[in-house]
């Protein structure tokens, strides 16, 4: 996925997805012109972050999010009804 702020760093990216959002190793966020991670989030009913994947924005999720071994979240996870669940992985507010 490409986000191009435009030049505007308050560009703000919201994705709703259908169910259930999964990240695995192939997922690629490249920010161009100022877009940033702190401002890109994804809305779905739960959600999990794929072993050894480089993930960069915020999730929020109506029920579980769940980060595997080796995952890197650069981003909030917030979970309205259900648990954040991290196994071995690293977790970074964005920028």
């Amino acid at each position: 996925i490409t986000l191009d702020a435009a030049n505007n760093p308050n560009a703000v990216f919201v994705f709703r997805v259908g169910g259930a959002f999964r990240a695995n190793p192939d997922f690629d966020l490249n920010l161009q012109n100022d877009a940033q991670a702190g401002n890109v989030y994804f809305v779905a009913d739960t959600a999990t972050v794929e072993a050894n994947t480089n993930f960069r924005g915020n999730i929020l999720a109506a029920k579980d999010i769940a980060i595997n071994a080796g995952a890197t979240v650069t981003g909030k996870t917030i979970s309205l009804d259900g648990e954040v669940t991290a196994t071995e992985a690293s977790l970074a507010p964005a920028a």
